[in-house]
């Protein structure tokens, strides 16, 4: 009997640790996520303090699940999320700031004057690159997103 209990709180103690490890882990990842959103919110470029959230914003490639979600080159560049722009191109996907904010597990951040970056939220680009096309990241912005209509609003 006193094997059975031993087993069971060595059992117990990897669960807690285990448990608290995955908490704490969430918790960088949140702070993370937090600091980053910090720093690129106070060196981002904006034109006499205005808010372009609900601005419409466009991914150029158009509304296919491949072209939502990034690629190598955009992982390997650390100093930009998924690609978005201000200025629209033929066929593009067409959102908006607030929109991709609204999801909750995206985020995105003027970080140039015509250039926004999309980020996931509990996960790396790395993470969301190796999911690809069906990850919810990419269904998140699949949702969001329509084809350009081609008119300049």
């Amino acid at each position: 009997m006193a094997g059975v209990a031993t087993v069971g709180a060595i059992f117990l103690g990897g669960l807690y640790y285990g448990a608290k490890q995955l908490v704490n882990y969430l918790y960088q990842t949140a702070e993370n996520i937090k600091s980053k959103t910090q720093t690129k919110s106070k060196t981002s470029t904006k034109t006499k303090n205005e808010d372009r959230s609900n601005t419409k914003i466009y991914r150029w490639g158009g509304t296919n699940p491949s072209n939502l979600t990034p690629k190598k080159k955009d992982v390997d560049n650390p100093n930009y999320g998924l690609s978005f722009s201000y200025t629209p191109q033929v066929n593009a996907a067409e959102t908006t700031i607030e929109a991709i904010n609204n999801t909750g597990i995206l985020y995105a951040i003027q970080d140039k004057p015509n250039h926004i970056s999309v980020y996931p939220i509990g996960g790396t680009m790395e993470d969301w690159a190796k999911q690809g096309p069906g990850s919810i990241w990419t269904g998140a912005l699949k949702s969001i997103v329509v084809k350009w209509d081609g008119i300049v609003k």
